[in-house]
């Protein structure tokens, strides 16, 4: 997966990756 965003969309990997941690990191939180 991580091979696969180096070779292209690397950026808009990043950005998925940024909502993805968000949303795994509120639930954690309990929804904060």
């Amino acid at each position: 997966m991580v091979e696969r965003a180096v070779e292209g969309g690397h950026e808009q990997w990043g950005e998925g990756w940024v909502r993805i941690v968000s949303d795994w990191w509120r639930g954690c939180r309990g929804g904060v």
